[in-house]
């Protein structure tokens, strides 16, 4: 029997890692623990995945992902990141990461917007179930930190999220090297248009094409 649209588990995987590492006592009981075990399913209905995000922002706190985001070293945490490494520009690299959405999530993907001399990279969501802000915010955070390791030809201007901003913000954000917005009509980052299709002077066409491959695999299993 199908699952519908699924939440791929090993997107916990990271954050819990980055989580520990800086000393948070994480659940242990229920799919978080679970998930920091390596076991249970590799794939749960989508309410499910977001419900494990939501039991341990109760557990950590609101600012669990940003907690989360901070602690995670820039560079590549998964194949995904490792493929974007070896692109030839951040264009080259989003058009690969829609194609293989599936790598991290089946509703999620990304797609550039381009306005003038802003561009925003946006995080489309075509669920009937929407993600947790505080996980919103993880991932937006953590794309700008492993971008930062990359791919070091792009910078970020502003981070805007769709959902209200939360109580506290400020002191919320405090420790955040970037602007975030609130109540805006995408969840997005915003980059100088001229960073899009700047070299990436990490670009390695042959380890491009090995994991190319081997994300298609992955993406068609």
């Amino acid at each position: 029997m199908s699952l519908g649209p699924c939440f791929h588990v090993a997107l916990l995987r990271a954050p819990l890692r980055a989580l520990a590492s800086a000393g948070v006592v994480l659940p242990s009981t229920g799919r978080i623990a679970e998930v920091v075990r390596g076991e249970g399913p590799e794939r749960v209905p989508l309410a499910v995945g977001y419900d494990a995000w939501r039991t341990l922002e109760e557990s950590v706190g609101r600012d669990v992902g940003v907690r989360a985001a901070l602690a995670t070293d820039q560079g590549a945490i998964d194949l995904a990141d490792y493929l974007v490494g070896a692109c030839r520009n951040l264009e080259d690299a989003i058009d690969i990461l829609r194609e293989h959405h599936r790598l991290f999530h089946d509703l999620a993907y990304f797609r550039v917007q381009r306005r003038g001399d802003v561009t925003s990279l946006v995080v489309g969501h075509e669920g009937p179930v929407t993600p947790p802000p505080s996980m919103v915010e993880w991932a937006l955070l953590t794309w700008v930190f492993v971008l930062r390791g990359l791919m070091p030809s792009v910078s970020f201007l502003e981070a805007q999220c769709q959902h209200r901003a939360p109580k506290d913000h400020e002191a919320l954000f405090a420790q955040v090297p970037l602007r975030f917005r609130f109540e805006q009509p995408e969840n997005q980052l915003l980059v100088p248009d001229a960073h899009v299709s700047a070299p990436n002077p990490r670009a390695d066409d042959r380890l491009r094409a090995l994991l190319l491959a081997q994300a298609s695999r992955m993406a068609a299993e």
